[in-house]
């Protein structure tokens, strides 16, 4: 079948299963570890300071006029995923997120192939010239506003890392941006991309993987990599890093499936990707695919998480160290996993009347307030 005739395929599926009122429940995807996550996830809070740095992030968002209608409805995500944090840290990391979704409302991924040529041209220049930033910072001529909000927040967080640090979440974060507001549809690259393919491209351009970098930024703790090498635990945790990253960004391909393939025809999620590498694509059989990858991801995670932390506590004992600094960088990525899981639950970003989903569905009379 033709990559277009697959995702009609998939949306003729969509359009039958809510006509006939069938519901998934995206955690149902995940035989038995969906009950185990709403479990392990239930008691999470965001940042006790929430309403102010949402009050902050909002006049910053609307004097840069980087304000949309919708944006109110990411304004928690960092809350949930760092409630620790520092609020002068959070803060600026919340502005930048902030910017990172206007940018992807504008042109991101699934947006991209929509935009008529000339958009797409102004875009892509614009990316280059936001993927291109080095290590001085230095402010492009004739920047554009979203550059300028760019440069100025990346030079806040410089200004409170380690060197070596923000060396490598620069380079992570222009690689999301690079790979993230382009067509990277199978119809433009020519050729089907493999599952394995997908799942690499999408840690990157869900911007999970610069995210947890900023588990260590939130609060100002920054991990000794050398230590952790020497130590032999360096693999356990940039293993855990990439599962919780492959976590968010796969889970997230469900919740918003509908915004996504629905709306924007987008093939570059995974329920596409699984259907255009199925011989015969059918949407519920890509769902379940989808979540029996989910259901693996989160398997490992509390296998890892629990293993990691025996070894660290060990080490310790051993060689008499004090290694409470770690266990809490492991409380951390804790309350990361849970954030990637419940945020997209309660927020309304993906959320919609007559959604195929439990979690999605918009009843006109609740009244969310994440």
């Amino acid at each position: 079948m033709a990559v277009s005739d697959v995702i009609k395929k998939i949306k003729g599926d969509y359009e039958r299963f809510t006509h006939l009122g069938t519901k998934f429940s995206i955690a149902d995807l995940m035989p038995g570890e969906g009950i185990r996550l709403n479990n392990y996830c239930q008691n999470l809070q965001p940042h006790p300071k929430k309403d102010e740095l949402i009050k902050l992030t909002k006049e910053f968002c609307e004097l840069n006029g980087i304000w949309r209608e919708k944006s109110i409805h990411h304004l928690s995500c960092d809350l949930y995923l760092y409630p620790y944090a520092h609020p002068n840290r959070l803060s600026i990391m919340m502005k930048h997120l902030a910017m990172d979704f206007d940018l992807n409302d504008e042109m991101g991924r699934d947006i991209f192939p929509n935009l008529d040529a000339e958009k797409q041209k102004k875009a892509a220049k614009l990316i280059h010239r936001m993927a291109s930033v080095d290590l001085t910072l230095s402010m492009p001529a004739n920047a554009m506003r979203i550059e300028q909000i760019n440069i100025e927040l990346l030079r806040e967080i410089k200004a409170h890392s380690p060197v070596q640090w923000f060396k490598a979440f620069l380079t992570l974060y222009k690689h999301h941006v690079a790979l993230t507001h382009k067509d990277s549809s199978a119809s433009k690259l020519g050729y089907i991309p493999t599952v394995n393919e997908y799942i690499e491209n999408r840690m990157h351009t869900s911007g999970m993987i610069f995210m947890v970098m900023l588990i260590e930024f939130a609060d100002g703790n920054f991990l000794d990599w050398a230590w952790l090498e020497k130590a032999g635990i360096a693999p356990q945790f940039k293993r855990i890093h990439r599962v919780l990253a492959e976590f968010g960004g796969l889970s997230n391909d469900i919740f918003s499936m509908e915004k996504e393939i629905i709306d924007n025809n987008a093939e570059d999620n995974v329920l596409s990707v699984l259907a255009l590498n199925d011989l015969e694509p059918d949407l519920e059989q890509s769902l379940k695919h989808a979540g029996l990858m989910n259901k693996s991801l989160s398997s490992e995670y509390f296998n890892l998480l629990a293993r990691t932390r025996a070894k660290i506590i060990a080490i310790g004992e051993r060689e008499g160290l004090n290694v409470d600094a770690l266990l809490k960088h492991l409380d951390k990525i804790e309350i990361a996993f849970k954030a990637s899981w419940l945020w997209q639950k309660v927020t309304d970003r993906y959320k919609r009347p007559h959604s195929l989903f439990v979690e999605t569905e918009l009843f006109l009379n609740q009244q969310l307030t994440a």
